[in-house]
């Protein structure tokens, strides 16, 4: 599992290619607020200011956005939420050999295409949407939070480092 800061963290800088600051506040910053201010990711994405809920998972990737710009996050609680965990090992490294594979670098590279970072090792990746079977989408989306923890992380510089999964048992 991935091993990470206790507390709120920061980014020693923000992503060289984060966007400018717009006129218009960004969705992002509204979540990072909320979470920051102590809201679960859950209840972040049931009250909009719209009024139409989002998925949780699309918050996580809000608050990963976030920490790109440089904004302080607490990444143990937000991998603590459930809605969307960090890579694990094994995941981290198929990842990295999705980036060479692929050709990609998620740090240089300002506009990334997730379903191409994943078609380098995942071929349901490379159908279209409407030709996916129901666990080929459930799979996908998985990954898709596991590229959005990848490359908000890789953007950062933040160092991962990996320990065991408290869940697993040591067989005696």
């Amino acid at each position: 599992m991935l091993l990470l800061p206790r507390g709120v963290w920061t980014p020693a800088a923000a992503w060289a290619l984060a966007p400018p600051p717009k006129k218009k506040e960004a969705a992002w910053v509204k979540s990072w607020e909320r979470f920051s201010k102590g809201e679960p990711v859950d209840a972040i994405a049931m009250t909009q200011e719209s009024g139409k809920a989002i998925q949780s998972s699309t918050v996580v990737g809000h608050l990963l956005l976030a920490l790109q710009a440089g904004r302080p996050l607490d990444l143990e609680r937000l991998a603590a939420s459930g809605a969307s965990p960090p890579p694990t090992r094994d995941e981290w490294e198929q990842l990295l050999g999705a980036e060479a594979r692929a050709g990609i670098d998620v740090v240089r590279d300002e506009k990334l295409s997730m379903t191409a970072l994943l078609a380098a090792f995942m071929p349901e990746a490379e159908k279209p949407f409407a030709e996916r079977t129901p666990q080929e989408s459930a799979l996908l989306s998985r990954w898709f939070g596991l590229v959005n923890w990848f490359t908000g992380l890789r953007r950062v510089a933040f160092a991962p480092s990996f320990g065991p999964d408290p869940k697993r048992r040591r067989a005696a």
